[in-house]
């Protein structure tokens, strides 16, 4: 195969072209490896060709300029022509140079044989034409550059900037107006086929498709009008003798054997073309040219009927000296030991019936010599070429794309084992069975659309139902097989050809020859497969017939076995159409879970917040509906779950997952009425176009420090909501996790038991709760700290009035609390409320002191209750010192005598000091003026003491404010919001200006 690639410029920015082809360009030498070159047309148009030498008699350069054309080729052309030693590529240019107009180039390339892939510049039409073989058979993409609206097309992909790329479908013949380029609809189609709904949806307005009436389109021909039913046959009276097999009693009516034998004469044909057609040279002695009995051709040998008919064929057509080379492949077991290299099992499925097939092989062609080659790959070489392959299976993505291109690329490269000596093949030529099961019904798929109708048809009673019930269900079988073709281009072919390719070898299909096609495609469902036979002969039942014929006995009833399955390179519990990576294989042995889950889990979602240009381009691909998002869209993530790769169109970002700060319900509607919750989303998918720097800290963490496994990682925490009002809500809302450090269940129960038994005993029970900060030996918090700070003494039954307490009403109303997970700190050390709000005041009102004045409230004394009597209630000179007394000791801030000459009084919520009401209500015996003059005196000194000590506290709290804005503003990078937080920062600092003055 050769490697082709154009680019066209839009704005005759060259480096453009330079650049995207630099991506690429190691893959396209890999499947040209013989010669490979660069051409330029006005600045405006790269080419790009690669050559793997196989037709003509020397090497033909690409690309190939003339006065007229400029072309690029990939592919093989069977086409029956007068010198045959020509190279295919220089036929076609001149072919194409001969051409009048667009529909003359079109009937051209219509009518070619062979698998191909094309790009030339028509110099005269200023025109780029492209195309793809009406099969599919061999790969083109298309890409469209977003930003510049440049154009690209190539055999391979790779991580191209800013651009969607796409499998071209092989629907007709495209070209390109130069002067057209940067218009909108700058592509044309030209149909030859009917169905152009793929390539509508995938390009949308970016393309014109041109019908014409004199376009002629050759229609393949029938070559089969054979009347049989394999229904009919086996079902009838005198079918066959008890001891005789269905293939035998088929192969005895005239019309079965007669199309068996057209079959087989026609794929011979194909192989013929297939062999013949390419140099005599190996890969070791093409570059020196020099004649050699080294293997050519090789065959991807799993044992089956398909590969086997291909192997019994082809030896009819390379000479008995060469060998041809039979590459199995076998991939380790995911689930094994950890086992030596030589202890690893590769007794797979498809190589135990690789090498019984090759015994029979052995018996019919005695005289050949099969190379055997057993390819074993373990799980590190699979790792370690995961990338490459997933960069040729691009733009396709899934488990089975990938799968099956791990298998194809490591047989194609052939790297292994013959006779238990190293070996590596020598082929540039490799011979696949692809397109069997979709002309013949091999997969299941194709059994169970049959069954399903039989069984929905069938009814018990006269013959007439019974063959109805069949004929509906070959109908449906028929739809299928239909289904299956119509998929096959952009499912299989291309993927195989670019996987292939990159190791210099050519992938060829004779299965997919047109003449092949047209006879099996000419023959009724029920000519081609009976399914009530069973797996293993019911299934290909023609094919099975053609390999009885040439003496396969044991071969024709193989059951059908996938590659990915037969290999080992996937299981059964793995979904095909998973968006998935090529499953990295762990290097360590895998615990299998004995206890299975039965829970069943509808869905997993997860929040994706990608850069705006994606994200925009993604909500609008939802919100219209794209058919082809799976294929364009692509989420890898590494074992851990926390870091991968995202891929959607032309974008590649770097994904890490974070946990949210709370759970978000997931609901869905049907009718718009009712809702149904589907998922509990606690994570976020955070793509950038960057990877994240790690810190210092985590690149260098204590290797020796044990994790918790069952606590998150703070960098995986994520500090925000979902919505900028809940920007750094895990700060700001979130209380932190207090430490439960000493925790002795067992005693403390034990304890409590204890104490409620003695309670029972007990004739009167008194209790009180205290805690640590409330125990009467202890200091008040206060005391001492600052130059007039009242005292209070500690109560054994007020819980409210020291705001240094663990855990308040500020805790469960939202200050700003730290995340950090360092859980020693004291927690809620630093208040930050909003001074207008009710909370702020009222926890303001809980840290007075009650010695500052005898002014109270109702809601102080409702907080405060005295709940006991006491002597000093009823001592001295009044009630009212009495009850003074008892709540508080003196605070030393007035004299003795004066304390007892203070009243209190209750009003409406509020306090006030009358001098006259206080002197009518006190007893005249021990009060006079000269008494409630010191007390004014000492209740005046006593209010400035208490009015320094707010005025401290709230310089001390504002202090705290500040230092906590001037950290927010360091670590926020919104402008807007840092100007906001700004204006707050200077409003902050006026007002310490100001207390401080006051």
């Amino acid at each position: 195969m050769c490697g082709i690639f154009c680019y066209l410029c839009a704005n005759n920015n060259t480096s453009d072209g330079e650049l995207a082809l630099k991506t690429c360009r190691d893959r396209l030498k890999n499947r040209g490896p013989n010669h490979d070159a660069t051409l330029w047309y006005e600045s405006r148009v790269l080419f790009y060709g690669s050559v793997l030498w196989h037709q003509g008699v020397s090497l033909c350069p690409q690309p190939i300029e003339t006065d007229e054309t400029v072309l690029i080729f990939n592919g093989d052309i069977f086409q029956t022509r007068k010198d045959m030693q020509e190279s295919d590529t220089r036929w076609l240019l001149h072919s194409i140079e001969r051409c009048a107009d667009e529909n003359a180039v079109f009937q051209l390339l219509v009518s070619l044989r062979g698998p191909f892939s094309v790009v030339f510049l028509r110099k005269r039409e200023n025109r780029i034409y492209f195309a793809r073989d009406a099969i599919g058979r061999n790969s083109l993409l298309l890409g469209l550059v977003a930003d510049s609206g440049n154009i690209f097309i190539s055999s391979v992909g790779g991580p191209f900037a800013s651009s969607v790329v796409h499998e071209l479908p092989p629907n007709g013949l495209y070209f390109i107006d130069l002067k057209r380029i940067n218009e909108p609809n700058c592509i044309t189609l030209l149909p030859w086929t009917d169905d152009c709904t793929q390539t509508e949806q995938m390009f949308g307005n970016a393309l014109t498709i041109q019908l014409k009436n004199e376009l002629v389109i050759p229609q393949q021909r029938i070559t089969v009008q054979q009347n049989f039913n394999f229904h009919q046959l086996l079902t009838a009276a005198d079918a066959s003798p008890p001891d005789e097999g269905p293939f035998e009693t088929l192969l005895k009516c005239a019309a079965v054997n007669n199309t068996c034998n057209q079959l087989l004469s026609t794929l011979r044909k194909s192989i013929q073309e297939r062999i013949t057609n390419t140099t005599p040279f190996c890969k070791l002695c093409v570059a020196s040219q020099s004649p050699c009995a080294h293997p050519k051709v090789g065959i991807l040998f799993s044992g089956g009927i398909d590969c086997t008919i291909l192997a019994l064929l082809a030896d009819e057509f390379v000479p008995e000296p060469v060998p041809i080379e039979l590459l199995n492949v076998a991939f380790e077991k995911v689930n094994r030991a950890n086992v030596q290299r030589s202890q690893i099992d590769w007794n797979v499925p498809d190589r135990l019936t690789g090498l019984s097939t090759l015994e029979e092989l052995q018996c019919i062609k005695p005289n050949r010599k099969w190379n055997f080659v057993e390819i074993n790959i373990s799980r590190h070489e699979l790792n370690e070429q995961r990338k490459t392959i997933s960069n040729l299976v691009f733009p396709l993505r899934n488990v089975l794309d990938e799968s099956l291109g791990a298998a194809l690329w490591f047989a194609s490269k052939g790297v292994g084992v013959k006779g238990g000596e190293p070996y590596t093949s020598t082929s540039r030529v490799l011979l696949l069975g692809s397109g069997a099961d979709e002309l013949f019904g091999g997969y299941t798929r194709h059994k169970t659309a049959f069954d399903r109708t039989l069984r929905l048809h069938q009814e018990k009673g006269s013959t007439a139902h019974m063959d109805d019930a069949f004929l509906k269900a070959y109908e449906a079988l028929e739809e299928e097989l239909n289904l299956d073709w119509r998929r096959l281009p952009s499912r299989n072919l291309a993927r195989d050809d670019r996987v292939i390719s990159d190791n210099g070898v050519t992938p060829r299909t004779p299965y997919l020859q047109e003449d092949f096609i047209a006879l099996v495609r000419s023959l009724k469902a029920s000519q081609r497969c009976y399914h009530p036979l069973g797996p293993g002969i019911g299934d290909k039942l023609v094919l099975r017939l053609c390999a009885y014929k040439l003496g396969l006995k044991q071969a024709s009833v193989l059951r059908k076995r996938a590659l990915q399955f037969g290999s080992k390179i996937a299981d059964r519990k793995q979904n095909a159409t998973d968006r998935n990576k090529l499953r990295k294989m762990p290097d360590k042995p895998v615990k299998q879970d004995s206890k299975k889950d039965d829970g069943a889990e509808l869905e997993t979602q997860i929040i994706m917040r990608m850069p705006k240009e994606p994200a925009a381009a993604l909500r609008e691909a939802i919100q219209s509906g794209a058919n082809n998002l799976k294929d364009r869209l692509f989420i890898r993530l590494e074992n851990e779950l926390r870091y991968g790769e995202v891929r959607f169109d032309h974008w590649l970002l770097h994904a890490k997952v974070v946990d949210l700060p709370t759970i978000i319900e997931s609901l869905k509607t049907i009718d718009s009425k009712n809702f149904y919750k589907t998922a509990d989303i606690c994570q976020m998918m955070i793509c950038k176009e960057e990877p994240e720097q790690q810190s210092a800290e985590e690149e260098s963490p204590n290797k020796n420090k044990k994790k918790d496994p069952n606590k998150v990682d703070k960098k995986f925490l994520w500090p925000h909501g979902v919505t900028p009002p809940c920007k750094n809500i895990r700060k700001r809302r979130f209380r932190k996790t207090l430490k439960k450090k000493y925790v002795e269940a067992p005693e403390i129960e034990k304890e409590v038991k204890r104490l409620l038994r003695v309670d029972n005993e007990a004739v009167n029970v008194k209790w009180e709760l205290i805690t640590e900060d409330e125990d009467p030996n202890k200091p008040s918090p206060g005391s001492g700290n600052e130059a007039g700070a009242p005292h209070k003494s500690p109560s054994k039954n007020t819980k409210k009035g020291d705001h240094n307490k663990d855990v308040g009403e500020h805790d469960i109303f939202g200050e700003e609390v730290s995340d950090s997970d360092e859980e020693d700190n004291p927690i809620n050390k630093n208040i930050d409320l909003d001074e207008t709000s009710r909370l702020s005041a009222e926890a303001e009102d809980s840290r007075l002191s009650d010695s500052c004045s005898y002014q109270g409230t109702q809601q102080e004394r409702d907080r405060n209750p005295a709940l006991e009597f006491n002597k000093s209630m009823f001592s001295g000179a009044g009630s009212s010192s009495g009850y003074r007394a008892a709540r508080r000791p003196d605070t030393g801030a007035s004299s003795a005598g004066g304390s007892k000459s203070m009243s209190f009084f209750q009003g409406d919520n509020s306090s006030r000091l009358d001098s006259d009401n206080d002197s009518n209500d006190m007893p005249h015996g021990g009060f006079g003026n000269s008494q409630n003059s010191n007390a004014n005196s000492a209740t005046a000194s006593t209010n400035n003491n208490a009015r320094v000590y707010e005025l401290q506290r709230q310089i001390s709290d504002l202090k705290t404010q500040r230092n906590q804005k001037e950290q927010e503003i360091r670590t926020i990078e919104n402008q807007t919001l840092r100007q906001r937080l700004q204006d707050k920062l200077d409003s902050l600092l006026m007002e310490i200006q100001d207390k401080e003055k006051e």
